[in-house]
């Protein structure tokens, strides 16, 4: 999975990177990059990814009201909607932080709330590629949702050794949706 919130100049070559190695992968957009980049999310779709809902503005679920919570997610499911003429019934919560009241709003509204199991840290201006490169492969089981980020600093330099390393040891790379 890849969460998107800043930038995207690196979304089409990531894009690439999973097209050559025939992966799939599930793209949390925050609904106001989604409005600032329209033309990568449709291009997310248009290559069969999941674009999925990461919130509107990016904000601290646990410290916002279920009201405002709704409001983010719906707000983002819209703009979803309208750039990919679907809407996916995923959601992230940013920041990976949530609470029962978050889980439960989502599950109201019809999402099913997606954490992670390996967390790249690929945000982290202290890791070097060898640091994400052993972090993954090394925490990597059966069924792992592994998170990355977009506009990173190592990501697309990364990402083609690791996909080839769970692809040579077995692993399929699937989409949220399809992995439920």
């Amino acid at each position: 999975t890849f969460d998107c919130a800043w930038g995207a100049d690196d979304i089409p070559e990531i894009l690439d990177i999973l097209d050559k190695n025939n992966a799939k992968a599930t793209f949390f957009v925050v609904g106001l990059w989604a409005e600032k980049y329209p033309d990568m999310v449709k291009l997310m779709a248009s290559k069969g990814h999941d674009v999925s809902n990461h919130g509107f503005a990016h904000l601290h679920c646990g410290q916002i009201s279920e009201e405002k919570i709704e409001e983010e997610i719906l707000l983002c499911d819209k703009i979803i909607e309208k750039l990919t003429g679907r809407s996916n019934r995923l959601f992230r919560c940013p920041y990976g932080e949530y609470d029962s009241k978050t889980v439960e709003t989502a599950r109201k509204l019809g999402f099913t709330t997606i954490q992670w199991d390996v967390d790249s840290l690929d945000w982290k201006k202290s890791m070097s590629k060898k640091d994400i490169y052993e972090r993954v492969i090394k925490k990597v089981t059966p069924g792992s949702v592994i998170l990355f980020h977009n506009d990173t600093q190592y990501t697309v330099e990364i990402l083609p050794d690791i996909l080839n390393n769970l692809i040579s040891n077995g692993y399929e790379c699937l989409k949220v949706s399809d992995l439920l």
